[in-house]
């Protein structure tokens, strides 16, 4: 089995999940974290897999586990550190897996993996 396409601090474009982030409609950039393992192949046979990651420009940052499709398509970048989906296109929502959520309780995990808390650098020591 291959692995997939991308690599934990790479940006990837999601599908609309309006349970999750409503506040994305058209879909979202996602800043991968942590690439978890694999997942259950999606409807069409495509493989897939489980990662953490960080919701690029929305404040404040959200936190999710998502089982995305190893060919995930790459965001647009703009200035400003911005993100826009990639040409052509359609975002058609979905519903969240059962086991997709925010995560609201870890102390490390994304928000510090991605750099996006200045007072830490990395992973505390165990």
């Amino acid at each position: 089995m291959r692995p997939p396409r991308f690599e934990e601090n790479d940006a990837v474009f999601v599908e609309p999940i309006p349970r999750l982030v409503p506040e994305k409609p058209e879909g979202f950039a996602l800043r991968v974290v942590r690439v978890l393992g694999r997942g259950d192949p999606g409807p069409a046979g495509e493989p897939r897999s489980w990662v953490n990651g960080v919701v690029l420009n929305l404040a404040p940052p959200r936190r999710l586990k998502l089982l995305i499709r190893d060919h995930q398509p790459r965001p647009r970048s703009r200035a400003g550190g911005r993100f826009d989906p990639p040409d052509g296109w359609v975002g058609i929502g979905r519903e969240p897996h059962p086991w997709e959520r925010r995560i609201e309780s870890c102390l490390w995990d994304t928000a510090v993996g991605a750099g996006l808390n200045p007072r830490f650098s990395g992973r505390p020591s165990a």
